[in-house]
């Protein structure tokens, strides 16, 4: 009986090892997966800002600070580390001496840009560098200064257009 279980045995065992041995490859297939330069941005479509003056005598208006929580959304799948920019447009209103500054993520100094600098359109500012391949949310918060003699009452727009290039 031990025989007939060992013959078996090394019969089946002899039958896999030709059923390995004997079987053909049908073929090869190359699976290629293409992975596409992306940058898909998100900033808020527009931030309303109120100057005033605080009391008689006042020689600059007190601003508002306004906070867009979440307003930067961004993702890339660029190689190279990348950079934004910033570059202020002034679309309305007369001469004035307004200050419209920027802040990426904290109220820090060291995070504030200036866009607008006393009435001044400003190009190409610096806003933020290093960024690697990858989907980021930041806060950002918006300021406006001016002095009262500077300034008239009256409604000042800026277009900000903000560019993703490579670092």
């Amino acid at each position: 009986m031990r025989k007939r279980v060992r013959s078996v045995l090394l019969l089946l065992g002899i039958l896999l090892v030709a059923v390995f041995v004997l079987a053909e490859p049908l073929g090869t297939t190359v699976v290629t997966v293409v992975v596409e330069d992306a940058i898909v941005a998100a900033v808020p479509p527009a931030v309303s800002m109120n100057l005033r003056v605080g009391a008689a005598g006042d020689e600059n208006y007190i601003g508002d600070q306004v906070h867009n929580v979440n307003g930067l959304k961004l993702t890339h799948t660029k190689g190279a580390s990348q950079k934004i920019t910033a570059t202020a447009v002034k679309t309305g209103g007369g001469n004035n001496d307004i200050t419209l500054c920027f802040f990426l993520d904290a109220l820090i100094d060291g995070n504030k840009k200036i866009l607008v600098e006393d009435g001044t359109d400003l190009v190409n500012v610096l806003i933020w560098t290093g960024i690697a391949a990858g989907s980021y949310t930041k806060d950002i918060y918006w300021c406006a200064q001016a002095t009262t003699a500077g300034t008239v009452a009256g409604t000042y727009v800026w277009d900000v257009t903000f560019t993703l290039t490579d670092q």
